[in-house]
């Protein structure tokens, strides 16, 4: 019974998500939006940075306690140093505003 309550949860849940947000003015579907919406053309010039907004945006939703923290894998992906990561996802959060 457990098992079956926390798969209906899981599946439930980024319902429930959007549901919240739409009701609060934000977004469904911020990482489709920072991928296709007009307003947020000036964010998608750079690959690395695209990826780690849509990643903060994501951890921000559940709650992550650091969510600018770049991980490794996304940061070899691009070829950044920790340093230089953290710095671009400051830059990244500070034109999302």
């Amino acid at each position: 019974m457990g098992y079956l309550l926390d798969r209906v949860i899981r599946e439930r849940s980024p319902l429930v998500q959007r549901a919240g947000a739409v009701r609060r003015g934000a977004s469904a579907r911020p990482d489709r939006d920072l991928r296709q919406a007009a307003w947020a053309a000036s964010l998608r010039t750079d690959p690395a940075v695209l990826d780690m907004l849509v990643l903060a945006v994501f951890r921000v939703r559940r709650g992550v306690t650091d969510p600018c923290q770049v991980p490794d894998d996304l940061r070899r992906r691009h070829g950044l140093t920790r340093p230089d990561a953290t710095r671009r996802m400051a830059q990244a959060l500070r034109a999302l505003r």
